[in-house]
């Protein structure tokens, strides 16, 4: 951020080696056949001096593309830590010595994954955060799973608002600070986080690891100011406009009564409201028993969805013309539109840029999507392929 002319010739360098890292991937692998043992091909890049991000600690195998699989070569996909072929390179990488190819039929996390990734930062009680990797089938049941609870938080939505805004109105003072919790997540689509959150530039927040600094006043309103997930500065701005959020305002200005601005936020005469709190109240007022407060991100993404495609849909309708690159670009912006209120983020400083693929992929139930595309088949217009590849 302070010097953008050396970040942006340091970007333009990095690309140019992860071409040639590519290329010589390319080349070892197809020397071999379609897939390589990866050991062999990070000793093959190591002894030419190239470098790669092959995870060192990883044992299988290596397409041409740097997809990663299994000895089985079942190809890996995303896991509790993010994109599998991004990997921060300061992980320790741990096999799971009971994984079993025929297990990758149960949705959830029984304990089926490939590989974990021990981070050199700490959670709350002290210990390495670890990420775990799933292969591509497991993945997709997992997938298919997480929308299937959004599918049940939208139809008791209007029901669960209903309970934590009585909650944040009534008497009882531990379920009005989870209420307040519940109804910033909802409004502002901010993360929830975890304890010690970190990344290696020091400490993120979420909403529940907020510090008092992190409040600020203006006018009637607060700002809630602070650095999230991958470093990316988060600012949601409170107005007292609707009885709920009024609420929430007085509660926050009576939490940060007496304290210094390192003090925790959601802490009251002893007791700390934490995400693990949180979830379990969570549990209760929606009614599903294996929902977390993180849902309510994929329900808003989901919803912001349907509204920003349908608004696309009613812009394209009037147009002549219409073809493929028109329709996907109305598409994108739309999933833009939704990223950004998510706070989907890539780069830093002058090259920070808002993305439109973490959410299409992550955060938006794949029928949404697929009902905008049908909207034009009869003129001959495809959905992308990645909306296949969620479905598997």
């Amino acid at each position: 951020e302070k010097k953008p002319d050396l970040w942006s010739e340091y970007l333009s360098i990095r690309r140019s080696l992860n071409v040639i890292s590519k290329q010589e991937l390319r080349d070892y692998v197809r020397d071999q056949g379609s897939v390589a043992n990866i050991d062999d091909a990070r000793r093959f890049l190591d002894s030419k001096g190239v470098p790669h991000r092959l995870p060192r600690g990883f044992h299988g195998k290596v397409n041409e593309d740097g997809a990663l699989l299994t000895q089985d070569g079942a190809q890996l996909k995303t896991g509790t830590g993010g994109d599998v072929n991004n990997i921060d390179p300061a992980a320790k990488i741990v096999m799971n010595p009971d994984y079993d190819p025929k297990k990758d039929t149960a949705a959830g996390r029984n304990g089926n994954w490939v590989f974990k990734a021990v981070l050199p930062t700490k959670n709350a009680a002290g210990k390495n955060n670890e990420y775990y990797y799933y292969t591509g089938n497991k993945h997709l049941l997992n997938r298919a799973h997480k929308f299937d609870v959004v599918d049940k938080l939208i139809a008791k939505e209007t029901a669960m608002v209903r309970t934590w805004r009585r909650d944040l109105m009534g008497k009882d003072f531990d379920k009005k600070v989870m209420a307040a919790q519940c109804e910033l997540v909802y409004e502002t689509c901010a993360r929830v986080g975890g304890k010690d959150n970190a990344n290696r530039a020091g400490a993120t927040f979420g909403l529940t690891t907020l510090l008092v600094g992190n409040v600020k006043r203006r006018g009637n309103s607060l700002i809630l100011d602070y650095l999230g997930k991958d470093s990316v500065q988060q600012r949601h701005v409170l107005k007292p406009e609707t009885p709920a959020m009024r609420k929430v305002i007085e509660l926050l200005e009576l939490l940060c009564e007496g304290k210094t601005r390192k003090d925790e936020l959601w802490e009251y005469e002893g007791t700390t409201y934490s995400a693990v709190k949180l979830r379990t109240y969570f549990r209760q007022v929606s009614g599903v028993p294996d929902a977390s407060p993180h849902k309510l991100r994929h329900l808003r993404g989901t919803r912001l969805a349907r509204t920003e495609l349908d608004a696309a849909v009613e812009k394209l309708s009037g147009k002549r013309g219409l073809n493929q690159k028109m329709v996907d670009d109305s598409f994108k912006a739309a999933l833009t539109n939704v990223g950004r209120i998510l706070g989907h983020v890539k780069g830093v400083g002058v090259e920070q840029k808002t993305v439109w693929t973490t959410a299409a992929k992550n955060y938006v139930a794949p029928i949404v999507m697929e009902e905008f595309y049908l909207k034009f088949k009869d003129l001959g217009v495809r959905p992308p392929s990645f909306l296949a590849k969620l479905k598997g």
